[in-house]
């Protein structure tokens, strides 16, 4: 679930596409699907399911270099997931889904509260499917993934090493790799 509120802009957004990417070509060596979920606030949200075929790679950078500049509603990405794994003609069994993984990048700007109702439900959907959750932080830290994720971690973009902060031996997609 990429972030592509207007606080993302920038270089934010670019590490957020990137990690995307890298997710997505973690799925393919997996041989698992893949949902990309794009997300702002009002109606500014779309999921695509990939299943790691050529033509979904193409798909997927067609889909990174859209950007929806909008505020930032997490609610967007939590009914779009619950949502599309409750469509039958989409996600025709979606206990293939079952302890999926899902992963949110974004900047972090949002007010989450723990006593959100959507969240809660949200949680509770994780729970049932024995999804797990985490979030990639790119940008300022902030408290809003601990109401929902069960790992966080900070992208640190000013990293002087560009170049291996996100291939195999990056530390945070590392940690990632390994809790997934």
């Amino acid at each position: 679930c990429i972030d592509e509120s207007g606080s993302m802009s920038g270089t934010p957004i670019a590490w957020g596409k990137a990690v995307g990417l890298v997710l997505y070509r973690e799925a393919c060596l997996r041989k698992q699907p893949f949902l990309y979920v794009r997300f702002a606030s009002g109606s500014a949200v779309s999921a695509e399911l990939l299943k790691g075929e050529p033509t979904d790679y193409q798909r997927l950078l067609e889909l990174s270099i859209q950007f929806y500049d909008g505020g930032t509603d997490y609610n967007l990405a939590f009914v779009t997931i619950m949502g599309f794994m409750d469509n039958k003609s989409r996600v025709p069994d979606s206990s293939k889904f079952k302890k999926a993984d899902i992963v949110f990048v974004s900047d972090g700007i949002y007010p989450a509260k723990a006593d959100d109702p959507l969240l809660m439900r949200f949680r509770a959907f994780l729970k049932d499917m024995e999804m797990k959750c985490y979030g990639i932080n790119v940008g300022l830290p902030a408290d809003s993934f601990k109401l929902f994720c069960n790992s966080c971690w900070m992208l640190d973009m000013d990293s002087r090493d560009k170049e291996t902060l996100l291939n195999s031996d990056s530390p945070v997609l590392t940690q990632l790799f390994q809790e997934i």
